[in-house]
């Protein structure tokens, strides 16, 4: 049976396939073993700019993806009601049974929120149609993770920010000041590398990668690179960034809508 991670990885590579594209992270692990594995803070241009094209074809369209790829059917609602039940804000519900998401309005002001969101709610789709049919609030702060969610928070981890993404992204941002990689990962807990990330590393791969600050201070967690004290550190300050935003996002599914009514009018 597949992990989250091992299903997250198929669901990309068919998807690109679909698109006729290659995986970016099958591109980000080629150009990391070669041209950007290396250590120095100068590297060629075109490497670069090669590297910021990879990062920019890994923000895959959700709605697309899980819609016209998955054929799973995306509703967008208010789902205030259930914050009560949860504990929590509640930004999403999946319907295994009948293949279909649900996400909350709220979610869409903030595109990084809106994205992880919609790959959480497919997750719950495609791994527990068979186990878990009744409908999944999705709640990020609440206290109450069962399995299914944690299952749920893994495939989402691995399909909006893949390792070879977040590592090339870094790798990217380093070249772009000059700056020694090692001192993003070595020295991310003392003061000048937390000064670094704060002010050089998330703005960029933000900015880049359409993904939360929190998301990739998680990830950094995971893998041993920030510390809990650099984790809580890294939550205390306003970033502003290009992903908030007061317009809603319109689906297929909410086109379709529009349409029928204007047709029935």
């Amino acid at each position: 049976m597949s992990t989250p991670t091992e299903l997250a990885e198929r669901v990309l590579v068919h998807y690109y396939e679909s698109r006729h594209e290659q995986t970016p992270h099958v591109q980000a692990l080629e150009l990391l073993t070669h041209g950007m594995a290396s250590t120095r803070p100068h590297l060629p241009r075109d490497l670069i700019n090669e590297a910021d094209r990879v990062l920019a074809a890994s923000v895959f369209d959700v709605d697309d993806l899980a819609e016209n790829h998955l054929a799973i059917r995306l509703l967008i609602e208010p789902l205030y009601d259930y914050d009560a039940k949860a504990g929590a804000a509640v930004y999403g519900l999946a319907r295994p049974g009948a293949h279909a998401i649900t996400i909350c309005e709220r979610a869409e002001a903030y595109v990084p929120l809106y994205r992880t969101t919609v790959m959480h709610e497919v997750a719950h789709v495609l791994l527990h149609a068979s186990t878990h049919s009744r409908t999944a609030a999705y709640a990020p702060s609440s206290n109450r993770r069962p399995w299914f969610e944690r299952e749920a928070d893994e495939f989402m981890h691995s399909s909006i920010l893949p390792a070879p993404i977040l590592a090339l992204g870094i790798v990217w941002v380093a070249a772009l000041h000059d700056m020694f990689v090692g001192d993003a990962l070595h020295g991310a807990n003392s003061r000048r590398g937390r000064s670094q990330w704060k002010e050089r590393y998330f703005p960029r791969l933000v900015s880049r990668l359409c993904v939360s600050r929190h998301l990739i201070a998680i990830k950094l967690r995971r893998l041993g690179v920030f510390s809990e004290d650099t984790l809580a550190y890294h939550q205390t300050y306003a970033m502003p960034n290009r992903w908030l935003s007061s317009t809603r996002r319109t689906t297929l599914q909410l086109a379709l809508k529009r349409i029928e009514q204007t047709l029935l009018v």
